[in-house]
């Protein structure tokens, strides 16, 4: 069975991932992605996929980035005009109105997964009339699709996607897979390493980390991603005395860094998007190394982190409360390791990528199995509540 994915990133970890895990279980998978940067070949062969890019330069996170939607809706279109594949996989809202325009023409089964809802995710001074209408319009699309993948049951998503025809929704968490080969090395100085990788902006509370340690002896900080809104790496630079910024680095870096820190972190601020919605990469990138994470309060992952007893959780933007949870991991090694330890296991036991591949395998046989026996999926669907 083909199955093509649309993303419209060039570099994003989880679709790989997930054309990855599709191309391990006997799909023949293509991956669909924009290189807004023009910095990738057009087509490349990646494991076991072949990712093809459009390479028309645009914006990231700018409302103007509408302007050039529809040239990019016309390549998807033409392109899964061409591969008339049994699966189209879209991703977020500026994937799926070409991927509906198929699937009805074609009669092709559609995915959709939402890693960001469009409605919600943009900041800045946008008209409350434009993004109800930028809602509605998802809650449309998701009607014509026949699997919608979620990367949390948390009630915000079902509350804003409320009215929505949800045929059936599987969750598949934003969680890395398992880097066994990757070990530990011992420490070659006393100091105590703070890694944050990501996107770099006034709502994920990098300032916040900087102010709380500006005066600690022996930590470090170490910064990598794209820096969104200017200022946050001067700012490091000026406050602190141990500060390293990498800029963009691979994701088998990203592991690399994550497993030679001592404490990750992700914050956000509560009455942002982020807050209310994500449940991000860093947090299970944080089980899987076995590392104490540190989390505001308020977003879904500080529940998890509650539940499983695997970092300390913090009100956003709170300086002391960062610093003291700093200091608490630094000076007591034995409490740092049990919160590392209780985060591998809670990886282990049900957020590991191998409980996710099933439920993904899972859902796709329901819709397109590979056998070819013409039964693609039943007309009854789990609607969550």
């Amino acid at each position: 069975m083909k199955a093509v994915l649309v993303r419209s990133q060039a570099i994003h970890v989880n679709v790989h991932k997930l054309a990855r895990t599709l191309a391990r279980n006997g799909y023949d998978v293509k991956l669909l992605v924009w290189d807004r940067d023009r910095t990738h070949e057009k087509v490349s062969k990646i494991d076991s996929f072949t990712a093809y890019r459009f390479r028309l330069k645009a914006p990231y996170a700018k409302i103007r980035l509408v302007l050039y939607l529809p040239i990019w809706w016309f390549y998807v279109m033409a392109f899964l005009w061409r591969e008339r594949p049994d699966v189209i996989h879209a991703c977020d809202l500026d994937t799926l109105p070409p991927a509906v325009f198929i699937k009805l023409t074609k009669k092709t089964k559609l995915c959709y997964t939402i890693f960001d809802l469009y409605g919600r995710v943009y900041g800045g001074p946008i008209p409350l009339m434009i993004r109800k209408a930028v809602t509605w319009a998802e809650k449309v699309g998701i009607g014509f699709v026949d699997t919608l993948f979620l990367p949390s049951e948390g009630r915000a998503f079902h509350e804003e996607l409320g009215g929505a025809r949800i045929r059936r929704v599987v969750y598949i968490y934003n969680t890395p897979e398992d880097r066994p080969d990757m070990k530990l090395k011992p420490k070659s100085t006393p100091e105590t390493c703070i890694f944050y990788a990501g996107w770099i902006d006034s709502f994920r509370g990098v300032k916040h980390m900087i102010d709380a340690i500006a005066d600690l002896n022996d930590v470090r900080f170490v910064l990598a991603g794209r820096e969104l809104e200017k200022g946050t790496i001067e700012y490091g630079v000026a406050k602190l005395s141990r500060f390293e910024y990498l800029g963009w680095i691979p994701y088998e870096e990203v592991i690399k860094r994550s497993i030679a820190a001592d404490i990750l972190f992700a914050f956000y601020d509560p009455e942002s998007y982020y807050g209310k919605y994500a449940t991000p990469n860093k947090l299970f990138e944080a089980m899987m190394c076995g590392k104490p994470i540190i989390v505001s309060e308020g977003a879904p992952m500080s529940q998890i982190v509650a539940e499983e007893n695997c970092g300390i959780v913090v009100p956003y933007g709170d300086f002391n409360a960062i610093k003291d949870a700093v200091l608490r991991l630094k000076s007591d090694p034995d409490f740092s390791r049990m919160l590392g330890q209780n985060g591998r296991k809670a990886y282990d036991r049900c957020y590991s990528w191998k409980v996710m591949e099933k439920r993904l395998v899972d859902a796709y046989e329901e819709i397109a199995p590979k056998g070819g026996t013409g039964a693609l999926g039943s007309s009854e669907y789990d609607v969550p509540e």
